[in-house]
């Protein structure tokens, strides 16, 4: 019952947070909206109303929050009856937890909307921007209650909720956020009362088969996006609650996505015994039945096509047919080579061969992505790794989410596109004129005495610069300059902006990129021409090593490269896209000139004889050298081309699909000097990957949950509080908690390389500090209890 109540609790207090409108009181504001809104009469005088509004509902959250508090007092005794008790404050507490749910849906539409707000660049777009946040917290003043969900004893009841993301629709598209999937329900119960509830994540078209004989009384459907019912029979009641809607469906409030296990509970608050209840996992209810038994009807109900720019590909397609966007051509990436591109997530300006070639290297494999040729409000939605053009003097889409800092770049949730501005543009754009500032940026840029002067600033350096053969890259700094002005939302990226684009034109930095330099050469001694060249690249390596590390991101493997070639002058080149220690084995009489190793990581080469050549060079370390050789991890259809670029008279470059070169013998007739490195061994604090956490395991500061921590948890309580993951999947334990960790001793950095697939779950208990994320994508969340209670698991009742 107390955990009832703390839950509750925690809901309400998360709800006080909300806060869409601004104080228009305060002598400084971050956001640049915030500043036009109190800069404008008409804006202000809406901002207040909705700041009164907001007030209101806060008193209704401290109202609700003092009467949880209350009743959390009662529930420790003053009555003797304990049965009438605890019986009344559940009910209570299920009424004041129902009441926060609802608060907290009305928290994150005002929040979701301010997000909207803050993009706001006309006086059109926050009028309409603060409509809608009334009209919100008018949905506040009233909140249903979850009546009791009434089911005859005689009905059956069956629950499917469909994870399945296999089975996308080719033929429907109700969402603007995500692909659509199908699922089909047969439902065969002849002579039996059925009431069916279908829960799903995503949008989904629930197609359903009834036979004839079969009361299908009613179908209740809970999700997270859109979704649509089709081919019920006509007697059949269908209603559909979805996360977004508040309100709508409360009379029973399956009204969002729910596991069965959540299902299951959902159930138990309105009396239904758990053995009433039938999980389905496959669609089917009941034996299967001949096709001309099941009903068939064209009943359809929820969306039937999303209203606006479907996702992913669909999406594309849609500005395509519009005339918005073009699929990227070969004539396109000719022109960007002549003419030079942006890349607007890491501030590359590529300008000229030299700058773009690794860009491109790819390109004969087929580079692809979108060129954007219109502007356009937003992109689809979805988009993973998609190249997005904007061709010249097209502004980036809002939702391309550039971060305007210009030191961290690229924060794109919901998306990984990469992002470039081709050039040249058709018309430089210009800065605020604050003799007649044109919009609502260039109003709160002439209105602040520091941000004007900055501005003027950038005017003067702008127009100092005259010399011709600079004016091609002055007019992309130019452009990138106004681009990200225009995309700022708050006053210190308008500063940050100034300041950078300043430098850029008093100081000239521009120049030295812009000129060309003497082609970099990769410096090689005594190489005759008849001399043999080897090239072998590999994707990972053949060993992983437990106890060796050369660099502090990445586990470090190895590769043993064996030659052979007796009275032969041998040139080898090695390439990986791992952390790689190769390892050279040459028998005596093979003549061994040069080694060259290059990947995306930190290189090693090992045991070779003395006086044989190497240039080891990585990624992250190629500008610290003028003797660059290979710098990349090069594939093996790849390193071939690669070494014709160098230029340094290797030819005949024969790909090795093993690291053998010549006829393999006895590793006892090769040589190998394991004190000869090239490379650097490292001493880490905290190794990568899984060897880190195998490190912190080992050194008690964390362990990997079992099924008791996680009973343990959920009977504390946990919170999520920070990391990579939206809302919607923060939940630790949806995939069993296969990777979720406990932390119980304090550190201060995590191991390098936990992103993507490799990123785990870590609990904090209430007594210990986050840890540093080192880069990577682990999630966070606080649970109740401190780290020496969870050491003994004294916690929810568990030793």
């Amino acid at each position: 019952m107390k955990k009832v109540l703390k839950l509750a609790v925690i809901g309400v207090l998360l709800a006080e947070t909300a806060g869409a409108a601004v104080d228009c009181n305060q002598s400084e504001w971050s956001l640049v909206t915030d500043r036009y809104v109190c800069l404008s009469s008409e804006l202000k005088k809406m901002n207040n109303e909705v700041r009164q509004a907001e007030e209101k509902l806060s008193f209704r959250i401290r109202e609700a929050t003092q009467n949880l508090k209350a009743l959390q007092e009662k529930s420790d005794g003053g009555e003797n009856d304990a049965a009438v008790k605890a019986e009344r404050n559940k009910r209570v507490a299920e009424r004041l937890k129902t009441e926060a749910d609802f608060l907290e849906q009305v928290r994150e539409r005002l929040r979701s909307k301010q997000q909207q707000i803050a993009k706001c660049r006309d006086q059109k777009c926050l009028n309409e921007g603060y409509g809608a946040l009334k009209d919100i917290l008018q949905s506040s003043r009233s909140v249903k209650e979850c009546g009791r969900l009434e089911i005859p004893q005689e009905c059956e009841i069956y629950l499917f909720s469909e994870k399945d993301t296999g089975t996308r629709s080719r033929s429907e598209s109700i969402s603007d956020n995500y692909y659509t999937f199908e699922s089909r329900v047969k439902v065969n119960r002849p002579g039996k009362c059925v009431y069916l509830f279908l829960s799903s994540q995503y949008a989904r078209v629930w197609n359903l088969l009834a036979t004839k004989d079969t009361d299908l009384r009613q179908v209740f459907v809970g999700a997270d996006d859109y979704q649509t019912v089709r081919g019920y029979p006509e007697k059949t009641a269908v209603k559909i609650g979805l996360k977004s809607d508040l309100a709508k469906n409360a009379e029973m409030c399956f009204n969002r996505y729910m596991t069965a296990e959540e299902a299951k509970e959902f159930l138990a608050r309105h009396q239904i015994e758990a053995g009433r209840i039938n999980v389905v996992y496959d669609g089917k209810i009941g034996d299967n039945a001949p096709l001309d038994q099941y009903a068939v009807s064209d009943r359809a109900v929820g969306v039937r096509q999303a209203q606006g720019l479907r996702p992913r590909e669909e999406g594309w397609q849609q500005l395509i047919e519009a005339r918005k966007a073009r699929k990227l051509s070969a004539a396109d990436i000719e022109r960007m080579k002549n003419d030079g591109v942006v890349n607007l997530d890491n501030e590359n300006f590529y300008l000229k061969f030299s700058d773009y070639k690794f860009l491109w290297q790819y390109a004969g494999q087929g580079l692809d992505g979108y060129v954007i040729t219109e502007n356009i409000d937003r992109m689809p939605t979805g988009a993973e790794h998609e190249n997005v053009f904007l061709a010249p003097g097209v502004i980036p889409p809002s939702d391309l989410k550039l971060e305007q800092t210009f030191k961290d770049m690229a924060r794109k949730p919901d998306m990984f596109s990469r992002a470039y501005m081709m050039l040249p543009l058709k018309k430089a754009p210009q800065f605020a004129d604050c003799n007649f500032p044109a919009n609502m940026a260039e109003k709160v840029i002439c209105a602040d005495d520091e941000l004007r002067q900055r501005n003027q600033d950038l005017k003067k350096a702008v127009a100092e610069v005259k010399e011709k053969d600079e004016q091609r890259a002055a007019d992309a700094y130019i452009a990138y300059a106004a681009y990200r002005l225009q995309g700022c939302t708050n006053r210190c990226c308008l500063l940050d902006v100034y300041d950078k684009a300043v430098q850029w034109f008093d100081k000239k930095q521009y120049s030295e990129k812009f000129k060309e330099k003497e082609p970099v050469r990769c410096q090689l001694k005594n190489i005759d021409d008849d001399c043999e060249v080897y090239a072998y690249s590999s994707y990972n390596g053949s060993k992983k090593e437990k106890d060796l590390f050369i660099s502090d991101q990445s586990l470090t493997y190895s590769t043993d490269v064996k030659i052979n070639r007796p009275g032969k002058c041998v040139v080898l080149l090695l390439s990986s896209s791992y952390p790689m220690i190769w390892n050279i084995y040459t028998t005596p009489q093979t003549d061994l000139r040069a080694v060259l190793a290059g990947g995306h990581y930190e290189q090693m080469i090992r045991g070779m004889k003395a006086g044989v050549q190497t240039k080891n060079r990585h990624g992250n370390r190629m500008n610290d050298s003028n003797d660059r050789c290979l710098n990349y991890y090069y594939g093996s259809d790849e390193i071939v081309a690669a070494v014709e670029e160098l230029n340094i008279g290797l030819k005949n470059v024969q790909v090795l699909s093993q690291p053998t070169v010549g006829e393999e013998v006895e590793l006892s007739a090769y040589e190998y000097s394991p004190q000869i490195v090239d490379g650097e061994f490292l001493s880490l604090g905290i190794q990568p990957e899984e060897a880190g956490l195998e490190q912190l395991i080992e050194e008690g500061k964390i362990r990997k949950v079992g099924k008791e921590d996680i009973a343990a948890i959920k009977a504390a309580g946990y919170s999520f509080i920070d990391g990579v993951s939206p809302q919607e999947y923060r939940d630790p334990f949806r995939y069993g908690g296969m990777r979720v960790y406990l932390m119980l001793r304090q550190f201060v950095k995590m191991p390098a390389g936990l992103a993507g697939a490799d990123r785990v779950i870590l609990m904090i208990p209430e007594d210990l500090k986050m840890p540093d994320n080192n880069g990577g994508h682990s999630d966070y969340y606080n649970v109740s209890g401190t780290a020496d209670q969870w050491q003994a698991q004294e916690i929810g009742g568990q030793k």
